[in-house]
């Protein structure tokens, strides 16, 4: 992976959408992040687990980038599946 500097260099000046989100099942989330870098994109931050210290919630998400300079986003869970809070 290129270093974070690089990663995190993102143009926030550009006009248009800023990014768009696809929801990917858990199983199929490692495997689309390679087919992205396998076509020319890039993998934009480090893997983010929202409840690291919850073995029972394994959502993730990731920033890419597309060859074309387009950012874009993987779920590995619904937005109510990663957002759920347990309080009562």
């Amino acid at each position: 992976m290129v270093d974070r500097e690089e990663r995190h260099n993102v143009d926030f000046s550009r006009l248009g959408i800023f990014h768009f989100c696809v929801q990917l099942p858990k199983e199929q989330f490692a495997s689309a992040i390679k087919r992205v870098e396998e076509f020319g994109g890039k993998v934009r931050m480090d893997i983010h687990r929202y409840h690291p210290e919850d073995d029972s919630k394994q959502a993730q998400m990731v920033y890419l980038e597309d060859p074309f300079g387009n950012l874009f986003e993987f779920y590995s869970h619904s937005y109510e599946d990663t957002y759920a809070s347990d309080y009562e």
